[in-house]
């Protein structure tokens, strides 16, 4: 019992209690914090393991295909000296980060336009899924709601979609292209869609469906071979 004892000890001490877990603690959340430009002060990190070496004059750098990312995770470090890898070991850590994001002032329903107006920036914690958060309230495009979103609820990318330059049911100039030449007919629109995307339309003459892309708010292009 006293064994055990001795080794959680000694394997704590290793861990935790040695200044070079400090100074590999000091470079993740450096790395960290130039992955997401932050400061380190918005960097939480926790390493579980930290081998019971020598680090003194040590340089380290993270080796290989392995990149810091946010959650609980591996990496591969290597140890440095004048140049020279001395050493390698893995670690496991969790990272999160502290980031302004904007929440809701109020709900928004679904299809209804989100504004600058509309949100206000938040600190909150972030693990996982960085990628999909606004670091702003001012939007480049007008962007609406996928569902209905509550007051006080962060706003990701996922959330939005472009608000749709043609909407379904909308009639449409539909410019018909083969080859050389061009007619120009009128339609139905049967799917919203942005500037550029494809669109199901419908032709009243010739009773056909047709797929085109969306030129502008009033017209689609539909391209025959």
């Amino acid at each position: 019992m006293k064994k055990l004892l001795y080794i959680f000890i000694f394997s704590f001490v290793a861990s935790f209690g040695n200044p070079s877990g400090k100074d590999l603690q000091l470079f993740l959340e450096d790395r960290l914090a130039e992955k997401y430009d932050l400061q380190s002060s918005n960097i939480n990190l926790k390493i579980y393991h930290v081998p019971n070496l020598d680090f003194s004059n040590i340089e380290f750098r993270i080796s290989g295909d392995s990149q810091l990312k946010l959650g609980y995770n591996r990496a591969n470090i290597q140890m440095l000296k004048d140049g020279r890898i001395e050493n390698e070991f893995q670690i496991t850590y969790s990272a999160q980060i502290e980031v302004l994001t904007p929440v809701l002032k109020h709900d928004v329903k679904f299809g209804q336009p989100v504004k600058t107006d509309d949100l206000i920036l938040k600190r909150k914690v972030i693990d996982n899924g960085y990628e999909d958060y606004f670091r702003t309230t001012t939007m480049e495009e007008e962007m609406v709601a996928r569902a209905l979103l509550r007051k006080g609820e962060i706003v990701k990318k996922s959330d939005l979609k472009r608000k749709p330059a043609i909407e379904r049911g909308q009639e449409v100039g539909l410019k018909v292209v083969t080859g050389n030449i061009l007619i120009e007919l009128s339609g139905l629109a049967k799917e919203s869609g942005g500037l550029g995307e494809k669109i199901r339309v419908y032709n009243q003459e010739t009773r056909r469906h047709y797929f085109g892309i969306i030129e502008s708010p009033q017209s689609v292009v539909i391209n025959v071979e």
